[in-house]
């Protein structure tokens, strides 16, 4: 952990990426390709809309809340906009009875797949404090072909059952990493998930791990490994998946790192240090060009 974090600093900052003074000017934006995805008649009107995207090697797949659709990378729709209920049947969580919210997806750079993940809860079940993290892995390096699908408990094992809120993904060496919020009449606790990647990725029956973190800590969020192809990519097969979270109210200015170990043999999820960052409170506001007023980028979640 120290090194990777020595390694950065000395790499220093990258201003294509990140303008350390956010007293200089910002640089011209030069987008690429632009196009018209979810509308709001398409997504059965759900407010907010809670987008994602995933960008792999020949598509592109975006998601709201209750949709997704497939386009290549010049921005023509190659399927949908498609119902996530429509699309999953009676194969995520209790079947069909279930909510579908808060869509979360990734690119195997490595493995050349693509993960597509959806959040589930039965209102009719527990009053509701239930949920479940339901994935879509692609067979081959197509979005626009066949899938695995596989629905996972978020309260795996005995004791209470909680809301399964906000989860992040991040795909690792040898493991699909998930970090869950848990809500009962407030915030409880969080679920960190390991799920075995390579037998998703063939279609064989799933291991999960879950690991449960307290309340001092909130959306602890893994790291999403890119760069495979650049070399980027973990070589130490043995290299922890790291995990993030920031400190939660007005002026903080550290972050704290989490290593989670051996997933599938003796799991281990600790914390590996705190990283010190400009002060920052929450939720934090994101500058516009050509404006001096700032956009919310998300609740304190």
């Amino acid at each position: 952990y120290e090194a990777l974090v020595e390694e950065s600093r000395r790499q220093g900052v990258d201003k294509t990426v990140q303008n350390y003074d956010i007293n200089t000017p910002q640089g011209t934006l030069n987008p690429g390709v632009g196009f018209k995805a979810i509308d709001y008649t398409q997504s059965q009107q759900g407010v907010p809309p809670d987008p994602d995207i995933m960008v792999g090697r020949d598509h592109i797949v975006v998601g709201v809340n209750t949709s997704f659709q497939i386009f290549n990378k010049s921005g023509v729709s190659l399927v949908g906009p498609t119902l996530y209920a429509s699309f999953w049947g009676s194969n995520c969580g209790t079947g069909s009875g279930v909510v579908m919210f808060d869509p979360w997806s990734g690119y195997d750079e490595a493995a050349g797949r693509y993960v597509m993940g959806i959040t589930a809860y039965d209102p009719g079940v527990n009053g509701g404090d239930n949920g479940y993290a339901c994935i879509a892995v692609s067979q081959t390096d197509s979005a626009t072909g066949n899938w695995w699908l596989y629905s996972f408990d978020g309260n795996p094992g005995g004791g209470t059952d909680y809301f399964f809120d906000y989860p992040h993904l991040g795909i690792g060496q040898n493991a699909l990493y998930l970090g869950a919020n848990m809500f009962g009449a407030s915030f409880v606790r969080n679920h960190i998930f390991a799920f075995d990647k390579n037998a998703m990725y063939n279609g064989q029956s799933a291991n999960s791990v879950k690991i449960n973190v307290g309340s001092a800590n909130f959306t602890i969020q893994p790291a999403k490994i890119k760069g495979y192809a650049t070399g980027g990519w973990p070589t130490n097969p043995n290299e922890p998946h790291y995990f993030i979270d920031a400190q939660y109210g007005n002026n903080q200015n550290t972050l704290t790192v989490w290593q989670f170990t051996d997933p599938f043999g003796s799991p281990s999820f600790t914390q590996a240090g705190t990283v010190t960052v400009n002060s920052y409170s929450l939720p934090v506001s994101q500058p516009q060009l050509g404006s001096s007023g700032q956009m919310q980028g998300n609740d304190d979640r």
